[in-house]
């Protein structure tokens, strides 16, 4: 690790900079993001710090989202509810089985190959005629 490169109060320094992404941090003082993810880990202060500014990251994300719903955005809607609603009834369903417990059994396409000479079912000499299109040619 670049011991000599990072120090509590430059790493500080950066991590307000930054706004806690290590990421960007780590190519600053040009180490790699896993050794600075353990130098912060070894330092409580800077380990707070770290979080704190995530934590305040995530308070202003969330005004946003609430300034959204106030504006009448439903997609915004849509996601406020399904995590805050679950008391009130607003969860995303996934079923687990089918009907009366069944397993649920994803549909199953089938495809049946034609050989050259075949143009499809309708040439099939098997094939039933439609009804009310028999050879009644001269009307009634």
């Amino acid at each position: 690790m670049a011991e000599g490169v990072l120090n509590p109060e430059a790493v500080l320094a950066k991590i307000e900079e930054f706004r806690g992404n290590v990421s960007a941090i780590a190519r600053d003082f040009g180490v790699w993001r896993s050794n600075l993810v353990q130098y912060i880990s070894t330092k409580p202060e800077l380990q707070a710090a770290l979080d704190d500014i995530r934590q305040t990251v995530v308070d202003k994300a969330e005004s946003n989202i609430f300034a959204a719903v106030e504006q009448g955005d439903l997609g915004s809607s849509k996601m406020v509810v399904s995590m805050l609603g679950k008391d009130r009834g607003w969860v995303t369903r996934e079923e687990q089985t089918g009907k009366d417990g069944a397993p649920l059994v994803p549909p199953q396409i089938v495809f049946t190959p034609y050989d050259d000479a075949d143009t499809g079912p309708a040439n099939d000499i098997d094939a039933p005629e439609p009804e009310g299109e028999a050879d009644d040619i001269g009307g009634s």
